[in-house]
């Protein structure tokens, strides 16, 4: 990629996100690039980096350019190079610097940034044009552990922090289920090559079904026969599907509910409803699930998080 092509997408943006977000605060451009804001204003008396406005009250903003050199400057210092070498560069070569980082395969910064650019501007186009490059040279599993992964842990921080509201997290979040789904229809006319049957829920209450999607995408890798009930199911409903094999796995991700405080007597429950065949096994994973003894059973199986389920499927 050279660096005419990297960077012409800026003025497409600044563009594009008028309409939505074009004014950042010091503490927004802190929690977007990682650079604590008391070292912005250290680089920008020291370097003249930016080169922010004042509102009325005397507060500094920064405009869409201002973020998109910040996050940029990130990357470069992220990646050996010092402060005022960076302040040195003239635009050309700074630009030349960032896509020479891109050149040497220093990509993963790169990317988590576009997605995040597309994600204020609500560009799906921008947000497709960025995964086909990827898919280009990354299986899909690596899209979604080096890529995927990481975004949406940064995008969760970012709302945390009230950087962004819960329509961007969606946004992406639908975004990355379509890639999902488009996988799983791909992998879904494999033959199926397994006695025992993987049957993936989310429990009553829980709608974060990203990570179960992908769990789907591996076990149909692996020529698993799996059935994927979707978001809040109750444990009566699955109950009724001990029939249909031998051999189940349950599968699921506890990431808001059942609450923490119900959380053991809904595990009890599973063990009584649904592992009464010692040949059945519940996988779980989850933030809920952190004050739970890890792997309470042979048969009920914790996860500290949604990689180590996959290695234990």
């Amino acid at each position: 990629m050279n660096s005419n092509r990297l960077f012409s997408f800026v003025v497409y943006y600044i563009h594009k996100m008028e309409l939505i977000k074009n004014n950042f605060s010091i503490s927004d451009l802190e929690n977007l690039s990682g650079i604590k804001a008391h070292t912005i204003r250290i680089w920008e008396k020291r370097y003249r980096l930016l080169s922010p406005e004042r509102t009325k009250t005397n507060i500094r903003t920064y405009s869409l350019e201002s973020l998109k050199k910040i996050l940029n400057v990130a990357l470069l210092n992220n990646n050996g190079y010092k402060i005022s070498k960076i302040a040195d560069l003239s635009e050309q070569e700074f630009k030349k610097a960032i896509a020479s980082l891109i050149d040497k395969q220093i990509r993963s910064d790169y990317y988590i940034q576009e997605f995040i650019l597309s994600m204020f501007a609500f560009d799906r186009l921008r947000f497709r044009q960025i995964n086909t490059e990827l898919k280009s040279k990354h299986s899909f599993e690596q899209r979604f552990e080096q890529f995927f992964m990481p975004l949406l842990m940064r995008i969760g921080l970012l709302w945390q922090s009230g950087v962004i509201t819960p329509s961007h997290e969606h946004f992406i979040a639908v975004l990355i289920k379509e890639q999902l789904l488009l996988e799983i229809e791909v992998l879904d006319n494999t033959p199926c090559e397994s006695e025992e049957t993987y049957i993936l829920f989310l429990p009553d209450g829980e709608l974060h079904d990203i990570g179960m999607y992908y769990i789907y995408c591996c076990l149909l890798k692996k020529s698993k026969r799996v059935i994927y009930l979707g978001a809040s199911v109750p444990l009566v409903d699955l109950e009724n599907l001990l029939s249909l094999s031998s051999r189940i796995n349950f599968v699921s991700s506890f990431t808001v509910a059942p609450e923490s405080s119900t959380v053991e007597d809904y595990l009890k429950e599973v063990k009584s409803k649904l592992l009464k065949s010692s040949k059945n096994k519940f996988f779980a994973w989850g933030s809920v699930l952190e004050t739970v003894k890890k792997s309470p059973s042979k048969q009920l199986l914790i996860a500290s998080n949604i990689l180590e389920i996959k290695d234990l499927i």
